[in-house]
């Protein structure tokens, strides 16, 4: 195990090391990674991080883990909501991919 510089990661996290969301409204969003994973109830998810493209937060990072929740109907529907935000609408998965 290496050993940390903890000074060192203080002053390249910044002077506040808080992290702000971004203002509402509508953003162009690049996927950069994307794991199918099981969340700790065993459910289905999809971990994703994407970046911001232009406008005033160009380049800022954004997290978010998609869960489908068979089992609650909102849950289900925030779901997909996102996935169609993403650009998979529920033709996609009418398709059983």
């Amino acid at each position: 195990m290496s050993t940390l510089n903890w000074s060192d990661l203080i002053k390249e996290a910044g002077e506040t090391g808080t992290y702000d969301a971004l203002p509402d409204g509508d953003y162009d969003l690049v996927v950069l990674e994307a794991t199918a994973k099981v969340s700790q109830s065993g459910k289905t998810m999809f971990a994703i991080k994407a970046q911001v493209e232009g406008g005033a937060h160009n380049k800022r990072l954004v997290w978010d883990n998609l869960v489908v929740s068979p089992d609650s109907q909102a849950a289900l529907g925030i779901f997909f909501k996102k996935m169609h935000a993403l650009g998979l609408p529920k033709e996609y998965f009418m398709q059983q991919p």
